[in-house]
């Protein structure tokens, strides 16, 4: 067992001159006090669940006991006893982390809620019903010294106990810290458990995304085309001079600018190019919509995964209307090619270049998005530019 090392804030505050007129002192003598309270505490259910087993040995050992009382009872004491510990170091766990606050007020990662009782729960349990009255003997007699008798003795033991409780409450800590600090792989376990779910989410929200876009395509979108042209044919069939003529075409006009932003919109959510032909061909057509000439250099031999395209789809489009707004540029290029298992994907300008992620959320957010698929972003962009925004992304 490896203990976790580092200078525990008790034996730091030890080598101050005026330590006895600081709260850690005193901390730790609450600290050992509340110690009792709860072996106190956890000693009687112990002791009752231990009792039927040992009531049993006991007579065993006796021969006052028949073979159907031993058959049944011991499995049965030896059960309660099983399942009754582990309730016990449940408590310990969630109790002993709160009371190491007094002493200790550095990080301490709790383990996970819900997780199994393992041997270190069990392991704490038994070093504080049987390892720590020992750890606690010093601390005792002086306290049984202090209490019994208020002579100069009694007196003199005040400020030897001040110098023994923080140490003992020390050696307490430590123990704590290594049976009940969640451990690296712990920790890991949880982060796989966690980069787990967000990959299901990032693809139950691509999923939802391609659905909203496919109704609007097929749906709405198709609707609204087939209103234009019937406008468009109700006008043709409309004297120009009819007092109708006016309002038709002023309909048909507004039909179409709607036609225009829903079809800008539908792009938005998830463009049908991107669905149909891949990653290449969306920025090309990115390329084309963009209000500053762009050039696309690609090197992919065969599409990515669904959820890595569409990220670094809308990395480069956020990152491209953030060139024609912000950087004063007169030309960008995107690149993407895959080096190894990795999706790179690059957008350079020519532009002013200073661009700093501090003072907005555009290319923050374009760092969140990358980190939504455990892909990383960097920036280069100094005074007068260029400014080029580097996107990997892992190609699973």
């Amino acid at each position: 067992m490896t203990m976790i090392t580092g200078d525990f804030p008790q034996l730091a505050a030890m080598r101050s001159r005026n330590y006895l007129l600081t709260p850690a002192p005193w901390r730790a003598l609450v600290y050992v006090l509340s110690t009792g309270f709860v072996w106190c505490g956890l000693a009687l259910p112990a002791a009752l669940l231990i009792m039927p087993a040992a009531t049993v040995l006991t007579n065993l050992m006796a021969y006052d006991i028949s073979i159907f009382v031993l058959v049944t009872a011991l499995p049965l004491a030896i059960g309660v006893f099983l399942l009754g510990m582990p309730v016990l170091s449940w408590v310990t766990s969630i109790l002993e982390p709160v009371r190491l606050r007094l002493i200790d007020d550095r990080p301490f990662r709790r383990r996970e809620r819900g997780r199994r009782i393992d041997a270190r729960d069990v392991q704490y349990l038994l070093f504080l019903l049987l390892g720590a009255p020992i750890l606690y003997l010093p601390a005792i007699l002086l306290l049984a010294l202090l209490f019994d008798n208020w002579s100069l003795a009694g007196l003199l033991a005040l400020p030897v106990l001040l110098y023994v409780c923080p140490l003992t409450a020390a050696a307490h800590g430590a123990v704590t810290r290594t049976l009940l600090h969640a451990k690296d792989e712990e920790l890991a376990e949880q982060l796989l458990e966690v980069s787990d779910s967000r990959a299901r989410l990032v693809e139950a929200h691509e999923t939802e995304r391609r659905r909203i876009e496919r109704d609007l395509h097929d749906g709405a979108q198709t609707q609204l085309v087939n209103l234009t042209v019937r406008l468009g044919l109700a006008k043709m069939d409309t004297p120009p001079d009819s007092p109708a003529y006016q309002n038709i075409e002023e309909a048909h006009r507004q039909a179409k600018v709607l036609m225009s932003e829903l079809r800008e919109l539908v792009q938005g959510i998830h463009p049908q190019v991107l669905t149909d032909k891949g990653l290449v061909a969306a920025l090309g057509e990115l390329a084309d919509r963009s209000a500053i000439p762009v050039s696309v250099h690609s090197h992919l031999a065969e599409r990515p995964p669904r959820h890595i395209e569409s990220t670094a789809y809308f990395i480069a489009a956020e990152a491209l209307t953030n060139v024609a707004k912000h950087s004063g540029a007169s030309a960008a290029t995107v690149t993407v090619c895959r080096p190894h298992a990795t999706l790179y994907l690059e957008v350079t300008d020519d532009g002013t270049g200073g661009a700093d992620p501090s003072t907005g959320t555009g290319l923050l957010g374009l760092a969140d998005r990358a980190a939504t698929v455990d892909g990383t972003m960097s920036l280069y962009s100094p005074e007068g530019g260029p400014t080029v925004i580097k996107v990997e992304l892992p190609w699973t």
